[in-house]
């Protein structure tokens, strides 16, 4: 069923598809549609090659998703959420967050300032670019980090999860947006890879750049307590990518993949009690494809999936999920829904050409970076993946 696409892809081309012409992926019976185009935009890409989403964990659509943010590079570049079309490039705070209540509203940093600007009137291209508003200057800090460009607010607003830096004294920091209240503890000089509230708030997660099983080591989870952050527990031994989100009965959890449990299997664990479960795994030596991916749990309206990015070398190829885009259900049935291939191109070491894949917020459409099987060095364009009304039965291979 194809009823926008104006084409079926080629899997083994190297020519991406046209510049906003939906296409058909017939092994998944989804539609992609390629929703970047330099000359088109009129984005200099002569010093960068990316016109992309920030990151897997960073959710581009704003609440409503009437808006999508391509916020790579600085400026971003603003597109309509629904049809795609190009609005206008945007110069916006350093770690950009859509705010998850108020469609209008893009959160940021600037060195020790949490900020925001205004995209009530964005769509006026005669407009100059929104002014940061100040939120709260953190005066007691040189500057500050919303999880060095992986941290995120709670669903609900309130809470954000912050590092902070003091000549050479850190602090891990959450602060409360509506009350203005803080609340902290000393880092020892130490520097996380990354920190993040969870959905609810309750919690503030830490992964360290070091894997082990002693304190500032793999990934910790510190709740607050009066005036200072406590010590939790240690969640994972390991330092992994990893996104924080809802499971099927709407509880907090990380999922990860576990190198080290049920054949290296991706697992879920729970942030209130550290209970780890598994999620997919592979039987006996045909093991999935996880030497390279990214996980994401920015559908904050549909709970109980996590989704999946996978980018590894062509020594995998033959793999499950090689080279995929795909949602897991976390209730360990071991159900896939498949969006795309990947198609990550000869120069797939390079950081910025992974596909880093991130849902909407129900969903339904991810989208990814792909240089679309290209050469080394070839532009990193956007596309998105949609569910049509009738999808592909899911594959295990």
């Amino acid at each position: 069923m194809m009823p926008s696409a104006v084409g079926v892809v080629d899997n083994a081309s190297n020519v991406p598809p046209a510049y906003l012409q939906p296409v058909f992926e017939p092994d998944f019976g989804t539609e992609i549609e390629r929703i970047s185009d330099p000359t088109a935009m009129g984005v200099d890409l002569s010093h960068r090659r990316f016109i992309r989403n920030a990151y897997a964990k960073v959710q581009p659509w704003n609440a409503d998703e009437s808006l999508l943010l391509l916020g790579y590079n600085w400026g971003g570049v603003l597109l309509d959420g629904k049809t795609y079309q190009f609005i206008r490039t945007v110069w916006q705070p350093n770690q950009a967050r859509w705010s998850n209540t108020d469609p209008h509203i893009l959160f940021g940093v600037l060195g020790n300032r949490l900020v925001k600007q205004d995209y009530s009137n964005i769509r006026d291209r005669s407009a100059p670019n929104p002014p940061y508003q100040m939120i709260r200057e953190f005066s007691e800090f040189d500057s500050i980090s919303i999880g060095e460009g992986e941290g995120s607010f709670s669903l609900d607003d309130r809470w954000v999860a912050l590092q902070a830096r003091k000549g050479e004294q850190t602090f891990l920091v959450l602060h409360n947006l509506k009350t203005n209240r803080v609340v902290q503890t000393d880092l020892n000089g130490g520097w996380p890879d990354n920190v993040s509230v969870s959905p609810t708030g309750k919690w503030v997660i830490v992964e360290w750049k070091t894997s082990g099983t002693e304190r500032n080591q793999g990934i910790e989870v510190y709740r607050p307590w009066l005036t200072r952050l406590t010590f939790a527990r240690q969640l994972s031994p390991y330092s992994t990518h990893f996104d924080v989100g809802l499971d099927t009965n709407r509880k907090e959890v990380i999922v990860l993949r576990d190198p080290a449990v049920w054949e290296n299997g991706i697992v879920k664990i729970s942030v209130d009690t550290g209970k780890m479960t598994k999620v997919y795994w592979g039987d006996g030596s045909n093991q999935p494809s996880w030497s390279g991916s990214h996980v994401s749990f920015q559908n904050s309206q549909r709970p109980g999936w996590v989704y999946w990015s996978d980018y590894a070398p062509s020594r995998q190829a033959g793999l499950p999920g090689f080279q995929q885009v795909y949602a897991i259900k976390l209730d360990g049935s071991r159900t896939v829904e498949r969006f795309a291939y990947s198609r990550p191109g000869e120069d797939i070491d390079v950081y910025g050409t992974q596909p880093m894949a991130v849902p909407n917020r129900s969903g339904t459409r991810v989208l990814f970076g792909s240089t679309w099987n290209g050469a080394a060095g070839a532009v990193v364009n956007s596309y998105v993946a949609s569910k049509l009304d009738v999808v592909a039965p899911v594959r295990t291979s």
